[in-house]
């Protein structure tokens, strides 16, 4: 059995965000403060989302099986400010259409540390091609994350992390 470990500190009144994206065989380990802990086991399916209200954060991947399988994971890490209420806070969202082209963006005296999100609603007609791109992210480049969502609102379609190439979205399967 093949074992890495990496301890993180975040500051006082912060706390962790951990997205994990994929994982090889065995399962991945968070261990925060007070004995907290969570594993993210081989049937998890990524991406998986875990906030852990922990001053340091211990993260260990263990590979089960195999000796010679590697315990390797690709995930993000960030930061985030604890709130003294457990409720996500609007962002303040602005939507722009011109030319055909629709440019969504938070006003940053709201959106980071406060850990708050943005959402923008909109219908692609039948056999219509969308392309998003994300053009200017300031801080926690590779934390954010852009969800297309199918109609009912629940069913994540495509995670798009910033940084990662753009994605096109073709709406054909009605």
């Amino acid at each position: 059995m093949e074992r890495c470990e990496w301890k993180f500190i975040s500051p006082k009144k912060y706390k962790f965000k951990f997205v994990l994206l994929f994982k090889g065989q065995g399962y991945v380990n968070l261990t925060g403060n007070y004995g907290q802990e969570i594993t993210l086991k081989e049937y998890e399916k990524p991406p998986i989302k875990k906030v852990i209200d922990s001053e340091f954060l211990i993260i260990t991947s263990v590979a089960t099986g195999d000796i010679t399988v590697e315990p390797f994971f690709k995930g993000y890490l960030s930061v985030i400010k604890k709130h003294p209420y457990p409720k996500i806070l609007e962002a303040g969202c602005s939507v722009i259409t011109k030319n055909g082209t629709t440019t969504w963006f938070t006003d940053p005296k709201f959106a980071y540390p406060n850990n708050a999100q943005c959402w923008y609603n909109f219908t692609v007609p039948w056999q219509t091609q969308i392309v998003v791109s994300t053009g200017l992210v300031f801080i926690e480049k590779s934390a954010d994350q852009i969800l297309y969502y199918d109609d009912d609102g629940e069913h994540v379609l495509i995670e798009h992390s910033p940084g990662k190439p753009i994605y096109s979205l073709c709406n054909i399967c009605r």
